[in-house]
């Protein structure tokens, strides 16, 4: 199957134009649990490297933008902490 848009690549709704860190790896706003964060962000990771070689290398480019922004958000306490202070 080839990935044509970024809900084929990521666990967001086809609609999303702008997602939150935690919606890239389909986890609940505001997991705090680090282990959870993790497995979901290795298991996101996974499924984006398997579906580059089908996917459109545009969304697949724009995906992996996400994963790597969201992945540096939610492992680093500082930047987590002034996202969440942006969000609320």
């Amino acid at each position: 199957m080839s990935a044509t848009e970024i809900s084929d690549l990521l666990p967001v709704a086809a609609e999303t134009k702008n997602p939150h860190p935690y919606q890239v790896f389909g986890l609940t706003g505001g997991e705090q649990d680090s282990q959870v964060i993790v497995v979901a962000i290795k298991k996101t990771i996974q499924k984006l490297q398997n579906a580059k070689a089908d996917a459109d290398p545009v969304v697949w480019k724009r995906a992996a933008k996400w994963v790597q922004q969201s992945r540096d958000i939610l492992l680093d306490p500082a930047k987590k902490r002034r996202w969440m202070l942006v969000l609320a």
